[in-house]
């Protein structure tokens, strides 16, 4: 027969039951701790970047800005020479399309002056005038002549 044997508690019997809450360690950057600093922070960042960074910013800027100025008038006058270059060739290649034309005169349409202006000033050329004796999907590999800034007085 199976002989019956009861558990019985440990030598010495159990540990004390811990009924009383715990009371955790204080973290050290919780609650008012952590918004100070973060304000803190931010105070520091303020001052950094506009005390020291934006002043330096300002200053590049402002130097890049001069030599812009001062290279502002060379870039005008090379894209103007590319301009005048570019419709001279247009000029040649419509005396070179048009030659057997009878009556036909270079620079106009038709018998008018397509070129004249009454205060004989320099006026941008049309795209369509400065693009005319090129290829379409030539169009965009050409220096446009209007991409630089005109300076703004």
């Amino acid at each position: 027969m199976a002989s019956f044997r009861q558990e019985m508690p440990p030598e010495g019997g159990y540990g004390p039951i811990e009924w009383v809450k715990q009371a955790r360690a204080r973290p050290l950057w919780g609650g008012y701790r952590l918004v100070a600093a973060l304000i803190g922070v931010t105070v520091l960042g303020h001052f950094h970047q506009y005390g020291y960074i934006k002043p330096r910013q300002w200053k590049r800027k402002l130097e890049r800005g001069d030599a812009r100025i001062a290279i502002e008038p060379f870039l005008v006058a090379e894209r103007d020479r590319m301009v005048l270059k570019h419709m001279r060739k247009n000029r040649d290649m419509e005396n070179e399309l048009m030659k057997d034309v009878p009556g036909w005169v270079t620079g106009t349409y038709y018998g008018v002056p397509v070129y004249y202006n009454l205060a004989g000033r320099w006026m941008e050329p049309d795209y369509k005038d400065f693009y005319a004796h090129s290829k379409t999907k030539d169009i965009g590999s050409f220096p446009n002549f209007r991409n630089h800034l005109e300076p703004v007085w």
